[in-house]
This record gives structure tokens, C-alpha cells and sequence, in this order.
């Protein structure tokens, strides 16, 4: 039968005045931060690029109802069925966000048969900043209206 001394790991010769065991926990967090490289925080600046869109109507009822965007820190919460001005970032995000679309058959298992845009929208029209400016005034106090839109886009978008 093995005995105690053959388990004897030695950890208590290892302890010394200067073990961690010794130290309190503030000694620990001081000598951390002493050896923490001093970054500057990185500023995610968006593009100078805007654009004009507008979200579909719900499709189904779990949907929500505004849409939050995020990006690089950035936040945007968009209204369905309304035309906003939005930086082009967050078309890209929104681009981007897609879910899988499946096929069930009987006997046999779920199968994906592709990707659908988790929030389809209408648009992208790039706009300039100044336009950007001039509807983002307009969309917080509720819907834009058409005599508003850019000359450009507004036949498409009295279209739609």
C-alpha cells in the first residue's frame, strides 16, 4: 500500500516569503496593471457615406417591431416601413444579417436550402451628407415627407 510520503509533492517547500500565497490580492492587481501594456483606446470612426432606406413590414409575429443596428460600437434603432437616413455601415450590417431557410420533407431530417435576409429593406439611395442631415431632422419628428426626399430618388421611392 503506497503511503503519504510517496504523494509528498514538495509544495511546501516551494513557499516562500515571496510566494503568492503570501501576497494580498490588491499587491496582485498593482503588479498587473504595472505590466499591462498602455494602449490607447481605438476610435471605430463610421464612413462619410449615407444612405436612404426602408424596412419591410413585419412578416411574422414574433418580428420586432424597430430594428436595432449595431457597429463598431455604434448604435441605431431603425422604424419599420419608413424611409431613414442611416450611415452606410449600418447597410452593410443589415446586408449581412441572414438567416437559414429550410426544407422539411417526411423521413427525413431538416435540411438548409439556403440563406434569407433576416431584415429585408428597400434602397440602398447613397445621399450626401448634407441631405443626410436635412431627413435625420425630418425622421425624428416622424415620417419624411415626400417633397423632401432627394430629386434624384424620388420617383423610385414614391414607387415603392
Amino acid at each position: 500500500m503506497p503511503k503519504k510520503e510517496d504523494f509528498d509533492t514538495g509544495f511546501e517547500e516551494q513557499q516562500t516569503a515571496e510566494s503568492p500565497i503570501n501576497t494580498t490580492i490588491g499587491e496582485i492587481i498593482d503588479e498587473t496593471l504595472k505590466r499591462r501594456p498602455k494602449e490607447p483606446k481605438k476610435n471605430y470612426d463610421l464612413p462619410e457615406k449615407w444612405a436612404l432606406i426602408r424596412l419591410e413590414q413585419k412578416r411574422q409575429e414574433y418580428d420586432i417591431d424597430d430594428v436595432p443596428v449595431c457597429c463598431n460600437g455604434h448604435n441605431v434603432l431603425l422604424k419599420r416601413g419608413m424611409w431613414v437616413p442611416i450611415n452606410w455601415a449600418f447597410v452593410e450590417v443589415l446586408k449581412n444579417a441572414k438567416h437559414p431557410q429550410y426544407h422539411n420533407k417526411p423521413g427525413e431530417q431538416r435540411k438548409v436550402v439556403g440563406m434569407v435576409t433576416r431584415f429585408p429593406y428597400q434602397g440602398p439611395f447613397e445621399i450626401t451628407k448634407e441631405e443626410f442631415k436635412q431627413l435625420r431632422k425630418s425622421a425624428m419628428k416622424g415620417e419624411i415627407p415626400a417633397s423632401e426626399y432627394p430629386e434624384r430618388y424620388r420617383s423610385m421611392i414614391e414607387a415603392a
